[in-house]
């Protein structure tokens, strides 16, 4: 008993005495170097009432104070007001910089946090932009018709005291120092609330204000359009004295090559007769009026093209181009065996396409080297799309390049069908609704082997798509995206889809879409079935970049 005694004492004492030891160590502190503090934040978007903008960012303990500065072009220059407070929250108005901020005018702040050390600041940062909201107005928006390139029609609801003066401002000058122009306004004109200004410069962006005896009422953006075709210049045949609605047979057969038809805004023309074959570039174009309808081109069947010709240039620019029948005609259904036919470069620009089969319909020896459908809105298209190579064989029919660009294509029954090559396909800016319907093809490329690619690849940019078109009321809007195009590259960027978007399995285009949206096409549209395709949800990512400019949140 003795010997197992010894034994046991010294190991307890050892770890007695090796606690103590290790309980009388100091712990070092670790001690962490400063560093540069984060950037700042916003805690709630930025906003603006009136001419007043508000900015509200998250709470940073580390900073002692805020630098702010704001610009209205993006700080390429100097800001135009910096200040320095310890406060998160800040309304900028004229109390604060020493002037009011312009009405109905785009701002970007930025940022940075001030540290107890300089060295330790953070970095800039770049909060976003804001529009401060329009000055409180009886005066009214200008409408898309409500300009020309020399004329602009400036209307307001009259009311108090009567509207005695409209100036026209550049667009820079936001304080309205130095008027360009002044336009004295008659009772008459008044009573109205509408007159028409002119002598502007096109192509320009004015600023144009109401006045009552001096005192500004309101002002209003104006751009004017590019610069217009009109009777006498050179090249030019006017049908805008002309009403008759066969008035294009005998223009067409006078034309000299690159002649420009000027048809009357408001005014229904048909498309040339079957024995006017085009066979001359040739520009037919709505002329300019303030006047809301478009001139009409009205097709029954196709314009016919001289076999053998060779085409530098077909456009048609703002127009309403209006099919009979969704399921029999087109612009051109080129059929010119035996002698090729070239169409060098096809536009539509500024359009509305409508109720036809297809836009382009090619097939024996009938080719379009550049197609481009441009700041257009295409609907109604039954079973040969926005273009059909409708004949076997590489040398047969094709569209080269193809362009979709700022346009909206909604109940269409597919894009684009093909028996062989295109070399490029971009679409950029687009917005895509109802655009494939059941038993069709988004994309079809079937020319078989070594004749169904996009050789330079398809790129879809900046666009937002919807559902598929459910024509048949079937139930369903899933779509078959893509037919061959085994070998073709894809791009897709900055595009978006709605949750409600559906591609058949397998027919899937690579890195489609970029983007998804969480809700329908219903959500995020005001209107869709019926082409109103303004974005009904503010919460967007796309709202202000993504698909045909003319619906997007403007900035």
């Amino acid at each position: 008993m003795k010997n197992i005694a010894k034994y046991t004492v010294f190991p307890i004492a050892f770890c007695a005495a090796l606690v103590f030891l290790l309980g009388g160590c100091k712990k070092e502190e670790q001690v962490y170097e400063e560093t540069r503090l984060f950037r700042p934040a916003l805690n709630s978007a930025l906003s603006a009432k009136l001419n007043t903008i508000t900015i509200e960012l998250a709470k940073m303990k580390e900073a002692v104070s805020y630098k702010f500065e704001i610009s209205q072009d993006s700080f390429k220059t100097a800001p135009l007001y910096t200040f320095t407070t310890d406060t998160t929250y800040l309304v900028v108005n004229k109390s604060l910089v020493g002037e009011d901020l312009d009405y109905n005018s785009l701002y970007q702040v930025r940022v940075t946090a001030i540290a107890a050390d300089p060295q330790f600041n953070s970095r800039p940062a770049l909060l976003g932009s804001i529009r401060t909201e329009p000055l409180p107005s009886i005066q009214l928006a200008a409408r898309a018709f409500d300009v020309t390139d020399v004329l602009a029609r400036v209307r307001w609801t009259p009311s108090g005291l009567p509207i005695d003066q409209v100036k026209v401002f550049n667009a820079t000058d936001k304080k309205l120092k130095n008027a360009l122009g002044t336009y004295a306004i008659s009772s008459g004109q008044n009573t109205a609330g509408e007159v028409i200004i002119d002598k502007l410069t096109p192509a320009t962006s004015y600023l144009v204000a109401i006045y009552s005896t001096g005192s500004l009422r309101g002002f209003v953006d104006y751009k004017t359009l590019e610069k217009g075709v009109y009777p006498g210049d050179p090249n030019v045949i006017d049908l805008t004295t002309n009403e008759a609605p066969n008035a294009l047979d005998a223009a067409l057969t006078s034309a000299a090559e690159g002649s420009i038809i000027l048809l009357k805004k408001g005014v229904r023309y048909n498309f040339p007769a079957a024995t006017v074959l085009l066979s001359q570039s040739v520009t037919i174009k709505g002329a300019y009026a303030l006047t809301e309808a478009k001139a009409q081109l009205y097709t029954t069947g196709d314009w016919r093209v001289k076999a053998g010709v060779t085409i530098e240039n077909v456009i048609f620019d703002d127009l309403d181009i209006i099919g009979s029948d969704p399921g029999a005609v087109y612009v051109f259904n080129i059929n010119n065996s035996g002698a090729p036919t070239i169409i060098t470069n096809l536009l539509f620009k500024n359009c509305t396409l409508t109720s036809m089969r297809g836009i382009v319909r090619l097939r024996s020896d009938s080719f379009i080297k550049n197609y481009t459908i441009s700041n257009s809105v295409v609907y109604n298209l039954g079973s040969y799309g926005v273009f059909t190579t409708d004949t076997d064989g590489a040398d047969k029919a094709a569209v080269d390049h193809i362009k979709l660009l700022n346009s909206t294509f909604y109940q269409i029954s597919f894009i684009a069908t093909s028996r062989t090559n295109s070399q490029s396909f971009l679409i950029d800016a687009c917005t895509f609704n109802e655009f494939t319907e059941a038993g069709q093809k988004t994309f079809r490329y079937r020319g078989g082997a070594g004749r169904s690619d996009i050789i330079k690849g398809l790129t879809i940019s900046n666009s937002v798509w919807g559902t598929g078109w459910d024509k048949a009321a079937s139930g369903s809007k899933t779509v078959t995206f893509k037919e061959g195009l085994t070998g073709t590259t894809v791009s897709v960027l900055n595009t978006w889809a709605t949750s409600d978007f559906a591609a058949v399995a397998g027919s899937e285009l690579p890195g489609f879409p970029a983007l998804n949206y969480s809700g329908t096409a219903t959500k995020l549209w005001r209107d869709p079935s019926k082409g109103n395709f303004a974005i009904a949800d503010a919460g967007f990512g796309g709202k202000t970049s993504s698909g045909d400019p003319r619906w997007r949140v403007k900035l």
